[in-house]
């Protein structure tokens, strides 16, 4: 599988989220039908056996177009990738805003196929609550 060299800073600090997880390079391709003027967010959500989403990393590109990113997963887990023109900045999908998502699971080698997310003016996805 592809890992990464864990850093001193990750090594002193094993309790943390994030260190004891497998690199995975997910790249892919975001298009629209139509223009697109505002930043697009690119979010990474790590769904594990329950079905729990945890953001895990998250990015803002200037235009549509190829991307490719890192991201830190445990190695049993699913990745849901989501792209967002998020024009009232609130951080979440909101009606009538362009989004696009897609849920992909690491291969035993840990690579992912390349992705591509469409984005389209549908209904916002429904995320689960937050655990307490």
């Amino acid at each position: 599988m592809k890992r990464s060299i864990l850093g001193l800073v990750c090594l002193s600090a094993v309790v943390f989220a994030g260190c004891g997880g497998e690199d995975v390079e997910v790249a892919g391709e975001i298009t629209a039908t139509g223009t697109v003027s505002d930043p697009i967010t690119l979010q990474f959500f790590e769904i594990d056996a329950d079905a729990a989403r945890e953001n895990v990393h998250e990015v803002q590109l200037a235009a549509l177009g190829e991307f490719k990113e890192t991201v830190n997963i445990a190695s049993d887990s699913k990745l849901l990738v989501r792209a967002l023109v998020d024009a009232d900045a609130d951080g979440k999908c909101t009606e009538g805003e362009l989004w696009a998502e897609q849920t992909v699971t690491p291969k035993e080698d840990g690579t992912i196929d390349p992705i591509t997310l469409a984005l389209s003016g549908a209904a916002c996805p429904v995320d689960p609550a937050p655990a307490e």
